[in-house]
This record gives structure tokens, sequence and C-alpha cells, in this order.
């Protein structure tokens, strides 16, 4: 996963070289913070907020030719996400309890297609 994360790194940096001098092409980078929580849980499981993750990732932005406010942007991007919380449960005469914490982690590919509204 490091070496295709780095592949894909150094394609998109020797493409933003080639592409220096061309005001239709754009390289950038995202990053941010999202919050999330389980949305349906069993009776026995307490929330225990919002659990806060990671988003991040690179985009390549092509902007169409001939005067067009239209552009297309695809992405790699990476996002964080999970839940935490505390559960109890008994059966017969023994219960049993303590905390949870799961997370998720996930990897995107979208292909935007945007128009760009207003003076440039």
């Amino acid at each position: 996963m490091k070496k295709l994360i780095l592949i894909t790194l150094f394609a998109l940096l020797a493409t933003n070289l080639a592409f220096a001098q061309d005001e239709n092409f754009s390289l950038g980078i995202k990053a941010g913070l999202n919050g999330s929580f389980i949305g349906k849980i069993p009776d026995q499981v307490e929330r225990d907020g919002v659990f806060p993750g990671f988003v991040g990732g690179i985009y390549a932005r092509f902007n169409t030719r001939g005067g067009t406010n239209l552009y297309f942007q695809p992405e790699v991007v990476f996002s964080q996400t999970g839940a935490r919380g505390k559960f109890s449960s008994t059966v017969g005469f023994v219960t049993t309890s303590g905390d949870f914490r799961t997370t998720l982690n996930n990897v995107d590919v979208p292909f935007l297609v945007g128009l760009r509204l207003g003076i440039k």
C-alpha cells in the first residue's frame, strides 16, 4: 500500500512539473477533520459522542479549453470514520460491560466534474 501511495505521488508530481506552465492544469492537497457516529445501535450500547477522524488527499484539476468554465477533477482521498461508546449486556445472572472503539479507514477515488460560477 505504501508503494502504491509513493508511486501515485511521484506520478502526480511528475505530471505537475510537465504542466507547470499550463494554466489549464493544477495539482493540490486537501486535508481536514470529519466527525462520525453509528446511526443505528442496539439497546445495550450507549454512544459516546462523535468520533473525530482525519480526511485528506490529493487532486488534479483539468480545466477545459475554449473559454468554458467546466473542469474535471480526479482525486485520491483517505478518510477515517468510526465510533466509540459503552456496552452492557446481561445473560442470566452474568452482566458484561465495557468500552468499545472502532475505526474504519477508507481510500476513495472520485472523479468530479465541476462548473465554475462567477468571474475568473
